[in-house]
């Protein structure tokens, strides 16, 4: 398995999921979406958390710099690429210890089974889908 450093593009969807998700995300990630005044402690910690991995796989040090959020692009609105890039980050973190010693980890992980389900109910296959018996 290979690790990278996700991009800002995909650090500013997962936290535009965490932050639209609400009272609803794990309490660890809303934590630090709240006040607004610290929107940035959230991308910081993930991006810490995604540098934590990349260390563990190649055991460097030299990592690039994270833009600071105010700087990051605007976050996709489509459902399914913010799905990706949680995927994504969460991939790029399953290195080491970090799926067991980072609590952002698996509350990433239940936003994103939440958001895929979402995601899923609102098709006409699940609609159709028997086993609601």
């Amino acid at each position: 398995m290979s690790c990278f450093i996700v991009s800002n593009q995909t650090l500013a969807n997962v936290v535009a999921e965490v932050r639209e998700t609400g009272s609803d995300a794990p309490a660890v990630l809303s934590e630090l979406c709240e006040p607004p005044a610290k929107k940035s402690l959230l991308g910081n910690q993930l991006y810490l958390m995604n540098c934590a991995a990349f260390k563990a796989r190649y055991g460097e040090e030299d990592l690039p710099p994270v833009t600071p959020l105010d700087e990051w692009p605007a976050p996709s609105k489509c459902p399914y690429e913010r799905l990706k890039s949680i995927r994504c980050l969460l991939y790029q973190c399953a290195e080491g210890d970090i799926p067991e010693t980072w609590v952002e980890y698996a509350a990433l992980e239940a936003v994103a089974g939440d958001l895929a389900y979402s995601i899923v109910r609102e098709t006409e296959q699940y609609e159709a889908a028997k086993g609601w018996e």
